[in-house]
């Protein structure tokens, strides 16, 4: 088993698929919203791509919390001054900033004090999520790797749906079952035997179309097996892309996934907004003008990395108790 293929603890190689993993959520999250911001602006969208957003609803989120919980080991074999302070520079300091620039496009329906404001962020709840999973996670250090994930998911059946906190605990299980996994198993790679993929590949996509259909909630308890299986299959998926010259720009997403991750949706909505109302463009086809042009932007962004005043937007600048601006080179802005 090659290095490149291999996750272990306390390693600080880069691994290609983990990279393309990553890139492919965020693929996934740009195609979701581009198809989600016209509904909820009033629009229609076609069915087919409304379907095939559907379908993977119960992977692409999961997906990136998992990754995010594979390197939780790692982060924790830091000092505790020095873990909080890379959560505030890399996770904190860019929900707060484009919380507020969220806020500002939003032509003062809410109050900048309002509490609905910052616990209920938006397509910015990742970023909340993930930075209070980290200090809990360095609170319950002492635990066994499984009790975590074992405590979260006894919430999540005893409260399912039914609290305002159902999310947050959902998506806890997979946070922390990365944890749980990299800690059990510290040698993880994606599965490769066929007697295990194609039967894993069987039960996503029937899952997958299951809950297109709408025929599963998409948060029913029940599905976290599926889900699961759905993100080793995605893992093997990445790997295989990973090995071809062809998909390196998925690894290239994956390292500037914070980028992509907190600028896209402005630019898709006001560009969806623009073209709602002006008749330019059928209704159905808005998403891919929205889509294309919140690409263009990042990859813009992105590109503007090379200088470091560009950088504060996604890690909080040295003056705020961050880090050097110059970051190594190909290191990027990747989510945790």
């Amino acid at each position: 088993m090659s290095a490149t293929s291999t996750v272990a603890v306390g390693t600080r190689v880069r691994l290609d698929w983990m990279d393309a993993a990553r890139g492919l959520a965020i693929v996934l999250v740009l195609f979701g919203h581009s198809i989600g911001v016209p509904i909820n602006q009033g629009l229609e969208s076609p069915d087919v791509l409304s379907w095939v957003r559907g379908f993977f609803q119960p992977f692409r989120m999961p997906l990136l919390l998992f990754l995010s919980g594979l390197l939780l080991v790692r982060a924790l074999e830091k000092s505790p001054r020095r873990f909080l302070q890379g959560k505030w520079q890399a996770i904190l300091w860019p929900f707060l900033l484009w919380n507020l620039i969220r806020w500002a496009t939003r032509a003062g329906s809410v109050d900048l004090w309002d509490r609905d404001l910052w616990l209920n962020p938006g397509y910015l709840w990742y970023l909340l999520f993930i930075f209070v999973y980290y200090v809990l996670a360095l609170l319950l250090r002492r635990l066994p790797a499984m009790a975590p994930a074992l405590l979260f998911l006894a919430a999540w059946l005893v409260i399912g749906d039914s609290s305002a906190l159902s999310p947050f605990v959902q998506n806890a299980v997979f946070f922390f079952g990365g944890y749980a996994a990299i800690s059990l198993r510290p040698t993880l790679a994606p599965p490769r035997s066929a007697l295990v993929v194609v039967p894993l590949g069987v039960i996503t996509v029937a899952t997958g179309a299951l809950c297109a259909q709408g025929l599963i909630p998409q948060r029913d308890v029940l599905l976290i097996p599926a889900t699961f299986g759905g993100i080793l299959v995605l893992f093997r998926l990445c790997e295989v892309a990973a090995e071809r010259p062809a998909f390196g720009w998925l690894q290239w997403v994956g390292r500037n996934s914070l980028i992509f991750y907190v600028s896209h949706f402005p630019v898709m909505s006001a560009t969806t907004k623009l073209l709602g109302g002006s008749g330019a463009v059928p209704e159905q086809w808005i998403w891919l003008p929205s889509l294309l042009l919140a690409v263009a932007v990042t990859v813009l962004f992105v590109w503007m990395q090379r200088f470091p005043w560009a950088r504060w937007p996604y890690r909080a600048p040295r003056l705020l108790g961050g880090a050097p601006t110059a970051a190594p080179a190909g290191a990027g802005h990747r989510l945790p």
